[in-house]
Formats: structure tokens, sequence, C-alpha cells
């Protein structure tokens, strides 16, 4: 009579737990994503049916552009995360998910800035050594001045992210590839575009209408002034000048 070997029966319930435990977590990896991304098209949508919005301000206007509201409704949601059921809510293993395809996203969108941008390249090479010297004052602004400032306050690894540029949207692109947007370095950048985005605006917009009132610069000098930080920043300053 041959008797069972329980050595090898525990070894197939063994084996059968842990293909079971994987199959949970497979399922459970593909739900958070489904969730993630159904997120994603909520707060696109809802972001671009605010759309643009133009905030009248003295000579000018501020502008604030449909990424400004993405990104302040995917962080409310991200806050009130611990609130909601866990059928919907968005843990931070899921917002860890999401800042690794942030990356390639914002690749894909620098490609289409550079597209845009691509055919108004010989008008920006006709602005010859003002170009060079605009682009100076950008690295003596950030990382001359703006980066001691930042370690004397206290601000450590993230003042690398946050003075290394303006703060344009390229400076997250070159960030999320180099650090990760789930790092000192990227809270840094994301941090200086939403403040200058938000706050910048309404700096630059009152600063642009005053110096263009001036009368003293060129347009061609305005113009180069207002190219810094973010899309509404700059939609701002050139808002105040040409008005």
């Amino acid at each position: 009579m041959i008797r069972p070997v329980k050595g090898h029966s525990a070894g197939k319930g063994i084996i059968m737990q842990n293909s079971h435990a994987a199959a949970s977590g497979d399922n459970q990896a593909v739900s958070s994503m489904v969730k993630l991304y159904v997120w994603a098209a909520v707060i696109l949508i809802i972001a671009e049916m605010i759309g643009a919005i133009s905030i009248p301000l003295g000579p000018g206007k501020v502008v604030l552009l449909p990424m400004v509201w993405a990104l302040l409704i995917g962080a409310m949601v991200g806050i009130a995360s611990r609130r909601l059921p866990g059928s919907i809510g968005i843990d931070h293993g899921i917002q860890l998910r999401a800042a690794s395809i942030l990356q390639p996203a914002l690749l894909i969108f620098i490609a289409k800035l550079g597209l845009v941008v691509g055919g108004s390249l010989p008008v920006v090479f006709a602005s010859g050594w003002a170009l060079v010297f605009q682009e100076f004052g950008h690295f003596v602004g950030t990382v001359v001045l703006g980066l001691p400032v930042a370690l004397m306050l206290g601000i450590k690894r993230e003042a690398i992210g946050a003075t290394f540029s303006v703060g344009r949207e390229p400076s997250l692109a070159i960030i999320g590839e180099r650090y990760g947007m789930d790092s000192p370095e990227g809270r840094g950048v994301l941090a200086e575009y939403l403040t200058g985005t938000l706050f910048g605006a309404l700096f630059i917009a009152i600063v642009a209408g005053y110096i263009a009132s001036l009368g003293i610069f060129h347009p061609n000098s305005l113009a180069m002034g207002s190219g810094i930080g973010s899309g509404s920043i700059m939609a701002a300053a050139a808002g105040a000048i040409a008005a």
C-alpha cells in the first residue's frame, strides 16, 4: 500500500497559495491602474471644461491655463483620498505609480513644444547676443542668487529642483527624467512651478505693465523679459506689455 507523501502535498498547497496570491496581486495592480487612469481622465475633462481664465489686472491680465487647474485638482484629490472609500481613493502606492507615468508624459509634452517652437527658430536666432545675455541672467538669478538663499533657509535637495532654472514646463521634464518626480528634487521643481504660476503671474503682470509704461525699453527687450517661468507667467507678462 502506497502512502501519500505529506511533504509533497504540503508543497503543492504552498504552490497553489502562492499562485492565488500572485493572481490576486495582479488583479489589484490592474484595478489600481484602471482607477488611476479614470481619475486622470476625470481631472483632464474638468480642467479642459474650465479652460484658460483671464483675470484683468492693471494694464494687463493674468492667464491661468488648464494645466494649472489639473495640478490643483489632482492635489486636492490626493489630499482627500484618505477620507474617500478605498474603492475610489488613491493611496500612496498609486500616487507613486502616477509619478513614474508622469515622466514619459512630460517628454511627449516637450516634444510638442519643440514642434511648435521649431518654426520660429530663425526669429530667435536673429536676436543675436541679446538672447545669450538673457540666458545668462537666468543663470545668475537662479543658481548664483536663488540657490544660496534657499540653502540659508534650510531647504536641502529640494533647492536643486527649485533653483536650477526659471521654472518653465521643460524644467519639470528635466528634473523628472534625472531624479524622478517622487524625489526631493522633483518636489522642489513642482513647488517652484506651482508657486510661480499662481503668485508669480500676479507679480509679473504688475511689474511688466509698469516697466512697459516707462517707455524706455525696446519691445524686443520687453518680450525677452517676458520669457520667464511657466506659460501662465509668460502670458501674463506678454498681456501686460501688449495692453
